[in-house]
């Protein structure tokens, strides 16, 4: 409606302003593939959890604190929703074999 009334175009300009912020959304992009492509062997806690914070890094947050407590606080619920409750077909990596490990001793004992 707009670009027919020629007050708006169909020009990608916008999506390159402002030019200090390009190099943070290539960055998150390629953050993106990585993550993606890291999940089949890290799985999903902790591809989540290193994706989550290296974006976090990546957009300023410098405090290691924050970094990782912010991290965490995604991706404990992530992996109890989607690996512990629903059982889904996420891969399973070192966090979550690790955990199904410690978790089968623990009903082994009598």
């Amino acid at each position: 409606m707009q670009v027919a009334k020629k007050k708006a175009d169909l020009s990608l300009a916008p999506l390159l302003e402002p030019r200090d912020a390009l190099p943070r959304r290539i960055g998150l992009v390629l953050l993106t593939v990585v993550f993606i492509a890291a999940m089949p062997w890290l799985g999903l806690t902790l591809s989540l959890f290193l994706g989550l914070a290296a974006g976090l890094y990546l957009m300023g947050v410098r405090k290691r604190s924050h970094l990782i407590w912010t991290s965490f606080a995604v991706a404990a619920p992530v992996y109890i929703l989607f690996i512990a409750v629903l059982n889904s077909d996420f891969p399973h990596g070192p966090v979550e074999n690790a955990i199904a490990a410690v978790s089968a001793l623990f009903q082994a004992r009598p």
